[in-house]
């Protein structure tokens, strides 16, 4: 398969990953999770997750959703 749309991909245990950092930045952020800000929160979640950063928590920090902070240049390391 194509390297393109296997950095694209996302598997199950990512897909449920994603949806605990967007629930948690909802709420961090106080989003209804239907909401069209909480939409745009979550496009901006894939559009991080996709360049690269794969650490739940640094989503969560990216998104706003944790009091600690981390670069955003803060990526876990992908296997070539």
């Amino acid at each position: 398969m194509d390297r393109y749309f296997l950095d694209l991909a996302i598997d199950e245990d990512q897909l449920k990953m994603l949806q605990r950092v967007f629930r948690h930045a909802c709420s961090s952020n106080e989003l209804e999770p239907e909401s069209e800000e909480a939409d745009q929160l979550g496009a901006s979640l894939i559009q991080i997750f996709q360049r690269g950063v794969r650490s739940e928590l640094a989503l969560m920090q990216m998104l706003g959703g944790d009091d600690r902070r981390v670069g955003a240049n803060d990526r876990d390391t992908a296997p070539t």
